[in-house]
């Protein structure tokens, strides 16, 4: 079995996952995938999908990866920026491609700084650069690249910003960027509140969130934000059609709101109508939709509050999509539960699981 353990620059692992392919980066920066190869998301050409976690070709080493639907990015030690599979037609790789909107294999993306992060949404992309600078690209829909317009961009742009940007999350239209500062920002479609600011206005700019303590962990689902604080405490806000805000109940929230949860929190991760928080104790706790058993209970059961997922070790990551749930524990072991059609649980068959379940290189 890989151990995950000294991984980049800054000793943290990566893993992601798209709606029918898995990304993870071993100790020594390779960059090893499994799931659907339809659109050249795993970055192995001429292979139609795989079942097992697989290396891929590539001469530089992998720090962070990011997944969104059917496309992978990529940035290395030393900074570059990489992308894969399907460049939707607005532009989100942020290069252009001749005669295709498919990559089948890694391509770099042209970018005068290095970057520290990437998020990616339905059909936009964000990077957060060493310096702290935000590039948007893209879909602009309902303002969601926050240049303070609805122009689609095909090459990144930089995202006007006061103050220096520690993360950027990306949901199905909207945008979530978390300050150096503590602050939080928003932007793009907000027809259910995931915004957070109190109404069902679209924003073109981004918006400062008001939150009385510093935010330390964001995530954007589909319809739905999710903020972790410097004290621990878990806001939501948005849809809450599956019970993803964690709130007991599956009325959506125009404004951040604290979920009943008495657990420190420590980090949050959301890709599309579910929720997994990470306590500062390394349990791993998970609501929402679950047709698919993504959420590792055993069942396929919705839930409208927080429940603990049943994991021996302390988890140190974890990544989710509609379809299924991978975690990295700190330890440096691999488990993944779900939806398995293209194999991208990488468990070397195709069958489905509702509980976590170990995997291995």
């Amino acid at each position: 079995m890989e151990t995950f353990r000294r991984l980049s620059r800054s000793n943290k692992p990566s893993i992601a996952v798209g709606d029918i392919h898995t990304l993870v980066v071993t100790r020594d920066g390779e960059l090893c995938v499994c799931g659907s190869n339809k659109n050249g998301q795993l970055g192995l050409e001429g292979i139609v999908s795989a079942d097992v976690l697989t290396p891929v070709p590539f001469a530089e080493v992998v720090v962070v990866v990011a997944a969104g639907s059917t496309s992978t990015f990529v940035i290395t030690e030393t900074g570059n920026l990489y992308a894969c599979g399907l460049n939707e037609r607005r532009g989100s790789f942020g290069f252009d491609l001749d005669n295709s909107a498919l990559q089948p294999t890694l391509k770099q993306v042209p970018l005068a700084e290095a970057v520290k992060t990437v998020a990616i949404g339905y059909n936009h992309a964000l990077v957060v650069t060493m310096s702290g600078a935000l590039y948007a690209c893209g879909g602009n829909e309902h303002g969601r690249l926050g240049l303070v317009d609805r122009h689609d961009r095909r090459v990144f742009t930089r995202v006007p910003l006061s103050e220096a940007v520690k993360a950027v999350s990306a949901g199905y239209g909207h945008t979530l960027v978390l300050a150096e500062s503590g602050a939080l920002y928003a932007c793009g479609f907000n027809q259910v509140g995931e915004l957070g600011l109190g109404d069902k206005r679209t924003r073109e700019k981004l918006m400062r969130v008001p939150l009385s303590e510093k935010v330390t962990t964001i995530a954007a689902g589909s319809g739905h934000s999710l903020v972790g604080t410097e004290s621990g405490i878990l806001y939501t806000c948005g849809s809450n059609a599956y019970g993803e805000l964690a709130l007991g109940d599956k009325q959506l929230r125009l404004t951040l709101t604290q979920a009943p949860f008495d657990e420190a929190v420590e980090a949050v991760s959301s890709n599309s109508n579910s929720t997994l928080v990470i306590t500062s104790r390394g349990e791993l706790y998970a609501c929402g939709y679950n047709t698919f058993g993504a959420l590792g209970f055993g069942d396929r059961v919705t839930r409208d509050t927080l429940t603990a997922v049943k994991i021996t070790e302390p988890v140190a990551i974890a990544a989710t999509s509609y379809r299924h749930t991978v975690i990295l524990t700190a330890d440096g072991k691999l488990y993944a539960c779900g939806d398995n059609r293209f194999g991208f649980l990488g468990t070397g068959d195709r069958i489905g699981r509702s509980k976590m379940t170990e995997i291995f290189l």
